[in-house]
């Protein structure tokens, strides 16, 4: 109760700024203490990015390139030297000698045996160190006609299978 959650938003971004207004009361709501941290577009990014800006919450959004744990967990949650290179993608500057040891193990194993060393570490991750907080997930609704075959979301790039679609008569 009372942890204090300081977070950027955009005072240029009509949008943000309505969102932000959400994050706080349902933070407050929930027994936190909100702080928004006032930055502009041009420099969101930098500051962002920045270890040393005054912020304990970063949202970032990440898409997979390739629909397997090795594309986006070492990026986000593999240690990194903050001192020399910075967050990168480890926003949450997350360090944990045993994670980067399975992140290793997963990269080096089989490819069958993937899935299940990448699901069993982001269960891990996610619920004995939680260092992320998945605000949201984009779901895709498509519309289509009775005449469109094969379509089907492409759930790494959000968006029809394009080389499946065909017209039927």
């Amino acid at each position: 109760m009372g942890y204090e959650i300081r977070f950027l938003w955009r005072t240029d971004n009509e949008v943000n700024t309505k969102s932000k207004d959400v994050l706080v009361k349902a933070l407050q709501a929930a027994g936190f203490k909100a702080t928004p941290v006032a930055t502009t577009e041009a420099q969101y990014t930098d500051e962002r990015a920045n270890p040393k800006t005054d912020i304990n919450l970063r949202s970032v959004g990440w898409c997979s390139d390739w629909p397997s744990g090795s594309t986006w967990m070492p990026p986000n949650f593999q240690s990194t030297d903050i001192n020399n290179v910075g967050l990168g993608t480890n926003f949450e500057a997350f360090s944990q000698p045993s994670v980067d040891s399975q992140i290793k193990q997963a990269m080096k194993a089989p490819v069958s045996q993937q899935p299940k060393l990448w699901n069993n570490l982001d269960k891990e991750i996610l619920t004995k160190y939680l260092p992320v907080i998945p605000q949201w997930y984009t779901g895709i609704a498509q519309v289509h006609g009775s005449k469109i075959q094969g379509h089907n979301d492409d759930n790494t790039l959000g968006m029809p299978t394009f080389k499946n679609i065909w017209v039927s008569k």
